[in-house]
């Protein structure tokens, strides 16, 4: 796959730009590089890169930006963008996620890591929709997803998840880190798919339909992406429900059960 895999790079900083090319290139990708953020449009749109590595902070547009434009581009809203970045926050990995980015490493990042994402994005793209924050499926929808998978036969579990949480936290910061947690867990290779809804918009539990078996794993990972970008105190506790298919309940059962 490497080599014929176009990878373009948006960096203002001369040093990252050559390094990042170096690397790449010597796994045998092909590199476009461009320190301009106003040129990235009309590059991507001359090249059809397979994916982009997206710098935040630069001068007369940051990445945010660039990849706002990326997206709302007939011809490129389908590529793959990657942000680096030395930002942490949550704030900023929300927008980010919201502007369509696919993936975000932080600076210093490991080589190793980044050809994981770049494999595991470049494998996936015709696979999934543009990229965006998972959001919560309202319960109508949700019940009618699940009777889609009952009438499958697919098999599911079902995580109960609550933010456990004092009352000098607030509600609304600790909900998005929660959403940033949930995002980024589902996006990790192999998780399967997934129903996400809560009984209302200012909850604090949720629940989880998912066909991923390894379920022990996947909380672990869960809680520990939401330490990891948690602004307040607050903890994650989560009852798992394996192999809830095979209990011959409705959807609307299930909702019930799991919601009310």
């Amino acid at each position: 796959m490497s080599n014929t895999t176009k990878i373009l790079i948006v960096d203002d900083e001369p040093d990252i730009l050559s390094l990042l090319t170096l690397h790449l290139k010597m796994k045998h990708y092909q590199v476009e590089q461009t320190s301009s953020p106003t040129k990235v449009l009309e590059i991507a749109n001359a090249t059809k890169p397979d994916l982009i590595l997206l710098d935040v902070m630069m001068p007369e547009m940051d990445g945010f930006q660039v990849a706002a434009k990326l997206k709302e581009n007939e011809d490129t809203k389908n590529i793959p963008i990657i942000f680096l970045t030395a930002r942490t926050q949550t704030e900023d990995k929300i927008r980010g996620f919201q502007v369509g980015a696919d993936d975000y490493l932080v600076k210093p990042f490991d080589f190793e890591e980044l050809e994981i994402r770049i494999h595991r994005l470049i494998k996936k793209k015709d696979e999934v929709p543009q990229s965006t924050l998972i959001l919560r499926y309202p319960r109508k929808a949700a019940t009618l997803k699940l009777a889609d998978w009952i009438q499958k036969e697919i098999e599911f579990h079902v995580l109960k998840i609550q933010i456990a949480k004092d009352d000098t936290v607030n509600l609304q910061s600790v909900q998005e880190d929660f959403l940033l947690a949930i995002t980024l867990s589902l996006r990790e290779r192999d998780n399967g798919h997934f129903i996400f809804t809560s009984d209302n918009e200012n909850s604090d539990h949720f629940v989880l339909f998912t066909t991923n078996p390894e379920l022990e794993k996947y909380c672990k990972n869960l809680i520990q992406l939401f330490k990891q970008n948690n602004r307040d105190k607050a903890d994650l506790k989560i009852l798992v429900y394996p192999k809830q298919s095979r209990k011959n309940l409705s959807a609307e059962a299930f909702m019930k059960k799991f919601l009310d």
